[in-house]
């Protein structure tokens, strides 16, 4: 990654974006969607590129009726834009290579892991899982149970 944006700071998302990429962006891997991946597709360059792994910020309005959707539609035709799916499965063969990759980023330090780690019973999935529709965790967020002896 070249830069990392928080849509929550001073700054804001796109202000962040203009401010990192001021020359725009050719490549995006999207987990979140809907106004984060308005942003960015309104500053992708021709031909750019991005990877679709996940719309979080819209599970919980697709829920209940009010999910924002994808608005820049438009820009995939004007910018030339490819937009493809990304989907874990699809890459097992190289999980091995992938984790290795990962664990000699964490050790060296180069890849940061944070992890939020929530005790209580199975009962509290529901809970714990909603924190992350609501911004209510801080790093990969892990239900620690006793139910698995």
């Amino acid at each position: 990654a070249d830069g990392c944006v928080d849509y929550k700071d001073d700054l804001g998302l796109e202000k962040g974006l203009d401010h990192l990429c001021p020359d725009g962006i050719d490549g995006f891997f999207d987990n979140v969607g809907g106004p984060t991946l308005d942003a960015v597709v309104s500053r992708m360059n021709v031909f750019g590129n991005i990877a679709i792994c996940g719309g979080i910020s819209q599970y919980e309005g697709n829920m209940n009726g009010t999910g924002h959707g994808f608005k820049n539609i438009e820009m995939l035709l004007m910018r030339r834009l490819t937009m493809q799916g990304f989907v874990v499965v699809d890459h097992l063969a190289s999980v091995s290579e992938s984790m290795t990759e990962i664990g000699d980023g964490i050790q060296s330090g180069t890849i940061k892991w944070r992890s939020d780690v929530r005790e209580g019973n199975i009962e509290d999935y529901i809970k714990t899982i909603n924190l992350l529709l609501t911004g209510g965790n801080n790093g990969k967020l892990i239900l620690k149970t006793n139910c698995l002896r």
